[in-house]
């Protein structure tokens, strides 16, 4: 179309114009305008508490998440590259698909360590009663 190769092209994007092919980077969520407003406001209350009160406040914070895994991820074919030697054979990789079935991993943690992981099997979501 342009009249010149692809090689030419790449080289002239990458190397003459200095630019370089990114993905998107997915973000959780959009926030409307009053959750941001909340959490900011909430950030700044447990900054407050932070400098009134003396060491160990963080000892006695507990968070949690929650979100759906596949029950198998295989690795993908970026994540198991290595480097090697100029003419040696590269990896092979069997082709392997995701699990169809999710769980539900629930964590909860502390400024030392992990308290707890659960898996929720099915259709199954965190509720009051959980």
């Amino acid at each position: 179309m342009a009249g010149i190769s692809l090689h030419s092209a790449f080289g002239i994007l990458h190397e003459t114009l200095g630019l370089r092919k990114l993905s998107a980077r997915w973000v959780p969520k959009a926030l409307r305008e009053e959750q941001l407003i909340r959490r900011v406001n909430l950030s700044q209350e447990l900054l407050t508490k932070i400098e009134a009160t003396e060491t160990g406040f963080f000892d006695r914070i507990v968070t949690g998440d929650e979100t759906w895994i596949y029950q198998y991820d295989p690795e993908s074919k970026i994540q198991s590259k290595h480097w090697l030697p100029r003419g040696s054979a590269g990896p092979v990789k069997f082709k392997a698909e995701r699990s169809a079935r999710k769980v539900m991993l629930t964590i909860f943690w502390d400024s030392d360590e992990v308290i707890l992981t659960d898996f929720l099997e099915g259709e199954r979501t965190v509720t009051a009663s959980y």
